[in-house]
């Protein structure tokens, strides 16, 4: 009878180490889980602002804004065409003659790397041209405000790179 007894207690102690032992366990992951949200948080601030691309010569070509969306991010781009082309060495730097603009989609961020898609529509598309394209984009983190924007169009052979600078 005693054999039983004890049998009995040594079953429930085993019991209470698996509760224990479970309850440890979700301890831990929400720990985890906590972490991970604060390292997803840390790196979404590395990229979210409002940053400025320039060509080689320093003429702004685009303004790109990523922002906080639930649990990932979201953002705009706005290019600027300008009324002359913008290496000519003529004068007054040429006006801004058309902002285009588009939301970016499919944005992610996987370390120093941010992608993202979009449909670029042209306000008044010349004659025989589609009314837009779809282009993606990566931004590269350089560290600190600085960062290389890379845009790919299917249509282009190469990508448009520009310095980006945050604001």
């Amino acid at each position: 009878m005693r054999l039983t007894k004890y049998l009995a207690c040594a079953r429930r102690a085993r019991g209470a180490r698996t509760l224990l032992a479970l309850a440890a366990l979700a301890a831990v992951a929400a720990v985890g889980a906590d972490s991970q949200a604060r390292k997803r948080a840390a790196d979404a601030a590395s990229v979210v602002g409002a940053w400025q691309g320039t060509l080689p010569n320093g003429m702004r070509a685009a303004t790109i804004s990523i922002v906080p969306s639930g649990d990932g991010l979201a953002g705009a781009f706005v290019g600027y065409d300008y009324e002359r082309r913008t290496d000519s060495p003529a004068g007054a730097p040429p006006k801004v003659s058309v902002r285009s603009g588009a939301v970016l989609t499919d944005v992610k961020l996987e370390g120093d790397r941010l992608t993202f898609k979009m449909y670029l529509r042209h306000p008044s598309p010349p004659a025989g041209r589609p009314a837009g394209v779809d282009i993606s984009g990566e931004i590269v983190l350089q560290g600190g405000d600085a960062a290389e924007l890379r845009l790919s169009a299917p249509q282009k052979t190469e990508p448009l790179v520009m310095k980006l600078t945050r604001d």
